[in-house]
């Protein structure tokens, strides 16, 4: 993967895990079904997962 590739992979896990977490948080009640619930965690992992490529890429541009 390129750098730019990665970045714009990252970006997508970062809107989508807000996307989530806002769909989660706000527009869904907690009573709803247990696959909902699933969600908000999800979410969480991607964002990490988001922001270690993130940080991965700016460590390997400060070494060079």
């Amino acid at each position: 993967m390129t750098d730019s590739s990665r970045k714009k992979t990252a970006l997508i896990l970062i809107w989508i895990s807000a996307v989530v977490m806002i769909i989660h948080f706000i527009i869904l009640d907690y009573d709803t079904a247990d696959f909902w619930d699933l969600l908000g965690p999800l979410s969480n992992v991607l964002l990490i997962i988001a922001m270690y490529t993130v940080v991965r890429d700016v460590n390997k541009k400060a070494k060079e």
